[in-house]
């Protein structure tokens, strides 16, 4: 299914799983092969992945979700339950390689991140120095908030989190990820207002010093829930978790 908005760019929705593309190129025309690509103009970026594999160091029997990487792909921070080895249900966890190719060492529990209680979705910004996470930590709003920490440098440990009350309601709010010029938050919520239990709203601020103004509601109606929302670096791709009536989550 597709709609197309008044500047032309093409709102994509697969039919194997709900992928919204804001695209203002060409790859969005109805003969587009996203698997042949179009050799030498932007449109390749869609040619195949290769076979997924397990990353090395990281997964065990347990349950690991939400990576996030930093620029130079050497540490990785995600969220899990290791079998109580943290300090709550789930903690923000971290590992470290070489270079790129290598496996990552040890997990290290970011515990300045972590709490007795469910921390989840860790955003990493691409200089390293700010993460964003949701958090149903007690000092917050509702029963799940976003939460923000930041630090002088990216070998340095995460100053005190503080809570997005900008962005947050009495309600749940989950999975943060902010534009490449860090001026726009995305994030699921499932404050009321929305046309289905989850959706995926929007704050914008004038600059990375100042505060988030009120999110407003992004028009993305799939029929049912929507979020954990991913946007590309060039901020013309949304990816986002739906879940369509009896259906379980796809992207």
């Amino acid at each position: 299914m597709y709609a197309r908005g008044l500047n032309a760019s093409w709102i994509t929705f697969s039919l194997l799983g709900w992928l919204a593309l804001l695209l203002s190129s060409g790859c969005g025309r109805w003969n587009y092969d996203p698997v042949a690509g179009d050799a030498g103009s932007a449109c390749a970026q869609f040619a195949a992945f290769s076979t997924p594999q397990l990353v090395g160091g990281l997964n065990t029997s347990g349950s690991e979700f939400s990576p996030t990487l930093s620029a130079d792909g050497l540490q990785i921070y995600f969220h899990a339950n290791a079998g109580g080895a943290g300090l709550g249900s789930d903690d923000i966890w971290t590992a470290t390689r070489p270079t790129p190719d290598a496996d990552f060492g040890p997990w290290q529990l970011v515990t300045e991140l972590s709490t007795s209680m469910a921390e989840g979705a860790p955003f990493l910004t691409a200089d390293g120095l700010t993460m964003y996470w949701s958090s149903a930590r007690s000092g917050g709003v509702g029963s799940n908030d976003v939460w923000v920490a930041t630090r002088g440098d990216p070998q340095a440990s995460f100053g005190p989190p503080v809570n997005l009350a900008a962005v947050n309601t009495a309600d749940s709010e989950t999975g943060p990820a902010l534009s490449a010029d860090g001026l726009t938050l995305y994030f699921g919520s499932d404050r009321p207002g929305g046309p289905a239990d989850g959706n995926i709203w929007a704050a914008t601020r004038a600059d990375v010093g100042a505060e988030f103004d009120a999110p407003v509601l992004l028009p993305i109606d799939i029929g049912g829930s929507a979020g954990a929302p991913s946007l590309s670096s060039d901020g013309l791709e949304l990816f986002f978790n739906g879940v369509v009536g009896a259906e379980s989550s796809d992207i």
